[in-house]
């Protein structure tokens, strides 16, 4: 056993002592997902150190009169979770509270229209991502798309991925970047490949990713991570600058377990 795993190992049983969840609910929540069947023990135990300090910071709240229990909040805090990449501190810091519909939910917003006049419009929504607000789901949504293997749609991923951008202070397709990723060469990467985006689009051909990813570099980030945790294959093939810029970025989460070392080993080497 590595010295890091063994500091994990000891990490994770004092939390536990402190803050007890129950084995049989963490097994069972686990078996709801059967696609993180890949994670290694250490990576299970930061993921479950993760999943407390998320039930324990932030505040749950259900919309309308639906039933939010114990497991509800269980899966939703260990699906956002797997993208935190911090053993220590606040997990997802600077605001509290995640609200969970049925179903979709309706949201009005405001934007400027012709000649200067604010409009609003409302739509229905999945899921959304306030800068330093909630975070609001659809629990329909992410259920189902939690049960699909092979989709390389999560709405949890995509919301928590908008939270993790708005670390920096805006919501711009730019998380805090680590010391092993410099400004220069994400601009670049992620730029680049969004113009690709762009440009498959204008010529009116169908891109390998969901067009909505297209709709600001924000959207960008947060769609590019849903594949790179479901369809990881998929987003190498793709934009093997971009899947390398992620395996970098979340070389720490318990989420990069979801990605075949193989394929985390090419883009090392690439």
């Amino acid at each position: 056993m590595s010295l890091r795993q063994r500091w994990t190992q000891w990490q994770t049983s004092r939390f536990l002592h402190n803050h007890p969840l129950d084995n049989d609910e963490w097994h069972s929540a686990l078996a709801t997902l059967p696609w993180l069947s890949s994670l290694d023990a250490v990576q299970r135990a930061h993921l479950r150190m993760n999943v407390l300090r998320f039930m324990e910071q932030k505040q749950f709240s259900a919309a309308g009169d639906f039933s939010l229990d114990r497991q509800k909040v269980l899966l939703i805090a260990l699906l956002a979770s797997l993208l935190w990449p911090h053993e220590e501190g606040d997990i997802f810091p600077g605001w509290v509270e995640v609200i969970v519909y049925p179903g979709d939910f309706s949201a009005t917003h405001t934007q400027a229209g012709d000649a200067g006049v604010m409009d609003e419009k409302v739509a229905a929504m999945a899921g959304e991502s306030w800068l330093r607000g909630p975070v609001i789901l659809s629990w329909d949504t992410l259920w189902q798309q939690s049960q699909q293997s092979s989709s390389p749609h999560q709405l949890v991923f995509h919301e928590f991925a908008h939270k993790l951008d708005g670390m920096n202070g805006a919501a711009n397709g730019m998380p805090p970047l680590p010391r092993s990723l410099r400004q220069q060469e994400w601009t670049q990467v992620m730029t680049g490949a969004y113009e690709r985006l762009n440009h498959v689009l204008d010529q009116g051909q169908k891109p390998w990713i969901d067009p909505y990813a297209a709709t600001a570099p924000a959207e960008f980030f947060a769609v590019l991570c849903e594949v790179f945790f479901r369809q990881p294959q998929q987003l190498a093939k793709a934009e093997p600058g971009v899947f390398s810029l992620l395996c970098r970025w979340f070389a720490n989460s318990p989420g990069i377990g979801l990605i075949p070392e193989p394929l985390r080993q090419h883009s090392e080497h690439a």
